[in-house]
């Protein structure tokens, strides 16, 4: 089965879940997957190998792909590292205001009601 490698594929393996990765390997027993995703979250290990008896379905989803990176993750909130590699940026923060806030404006009557002032 040497040809597949490099092809983007999405495996549905019953109670297993779904996978999406690279083929790394593909042989009558088993498929192995590297940058391998379940049920759309990246998997915690390089690569995954799924037993050929597991498999339900295979669709192709991508073409071969020779450069592809590893995967990658965007972190985001308090401390993450800006895209260029610079120290994290400062917090903003607002003044308040010592004054209470101001009240919330009245609602308007729609167009499709009358309004009846007692």
């Amino acid at each position: 089965m040497s040809g597949w490698e490099g092809y983007g594929v999405s495996v549905r393996c019953g109670a297993l879940g779904c996978y999406q990765g690279a083929v790394a390997a593909a042989d009558g027993g088993s498929l192995t997957l590297s940058r391998p995703f379940r049920n759309g979250f990246p998997y915690p290990k390089p690569t995954v190998t799924l037993k050929a008896s597991d498999i339900e379905s295979l669709e192709i989803i991508s073409e071969r792909d020779e450069a592809a990176p590893a995967h990658s993750m965007l972190l985001a909130g308090r401390g993450a590292r800006r895209a260029g590699g610079g120290p994290p940026r400062r917090a903003r923060h607002r003044r308040e205001s010592l004054q209470p806030p101001a009240p919330a404006p009245r609602p308007r009557p729609s167009r499709n009601h009358t309004l009846i002032l007692v």
